[in-house]
């Protein structure tokens, strides 16, 4: 038996329907629909199906009669998930994480000097809210230092494995469920942020600013670029330019900017990327 009542969320690259007299429906009704082209435009759908003998044509196609309201992607409404909240994730790069967490987290150890110059600006015992922590390397690096860290990660696998290696529980958080005001000292977010959607990240960054403490501080890293897209192996990235950054960062919040610096590295896929590494107060 199929559910009368179905809310989805789906993002494609590209979208094709054909619309035809000769088209056949099935019995189900759904609410909305809706779709991300790319970064340029995002529609909502409304649709239902309606019960014929024969749902689908002599080629295994169930056809589906729609409606779309396109509108440009910068005065698109955030889409909800239950309980009304904005989705600030890309459902193929949370996947990625999860099926290769244990691959994932063995990849080479990098320098923790960034980290322990931004820990150099906190007192000792600084509470620390973690986001994307993936291995949990930089968390274990904070708690040996004496910090109070909260470590998430918005891949169950991934807290796993970094809880592990922490021997201690780490959270499955999304940044969309980040509810809490005036908690923390510190938030680092290092190469999570970047696959925000880039009509979310504002969201996102306003609730890291709510998060914060006065005078808090703020680490998170992005890979520069021009537009959003995917890497070769299909991960989202937002890939801002540093005046969309920064322009994104003031509409979120009453933000300092402290520092905005760069480094060269590859990703997991290989890919040579520009790293733009933000420090801001608020």
């Amino acid at each position: 038996m199929l559910p009368r009542n179905v809310v989805v969320w789906a993002a494609f690259d590209k979208l094709s329907i054909a619309r035809g007299d000769g088209c056949h429906f099935f019995n189900l009704n759904c609410r909305i629909l809706s779709f991300a082209f790319g970064s340029q435009y995002a529609a909502h759908a409304q649709f239902s199906f309606a019960r014929t003998s024969k749902p689908y044509d002599d080629t295994g196609i169930l056809h589906v009669d729609i409606r779309l309201t396109l509108r440009d992607a910068a005065s698109y409404e955030t889409p909800r998930a239950a309980g009304g909240r904005p989705m600030s994730f890309d459902d193929p790069t949370i996947r990625f994480y999860r099926e290769n967490a244990a691959a994932y987290v063995q990849r080479p150890q990098r320098s923790f000097v960034r980290l322990h110059a931004f820990l150099s600006e906190l007192p000792r015992g600084a509470k620390v809210l973690e986001l994307g922590c993936g291995s949990g390397r930089h968390s274990a690096e904070m708690i040996a230092g004496g910090f109070d860290v909260r470590a998430t990660d918005g891949s169950l696998e991934m807290a796993e494995e970094a809880a592990r290696r922490l021997g201690r529980p780490v959270e499955t958080l999304r940044f969309d469920e980040l509810d809490e005001r005036e908690e923390y000292d510190a938030v680092w977010a290092s190469a999570c942020l970047l696959h925000v959607p880039k009509a979310h990240l504002q969201g996102v960054l306003a609730r890291i600013w709510r998060a914060l403490n006065m005078g808090g501080l703020f680490y998170a890293s992005f890979k520069e670029g021009d537009t959003d897209g995917r890497d070769t192996i299909g991960r989202y990235y937002n890939y801002p330019s540093e005046d969309w950054l920064r322009q994104c960062y003031r509409n979120a919040g009453s933000w300092t900017f402290r520092s905005i610096d760069r480094s060269e590295g590859k990703g997991f896929d290989g890919t040579a990327a520009t790293m733009m590494h933000l420090v801001v107060q608020k």
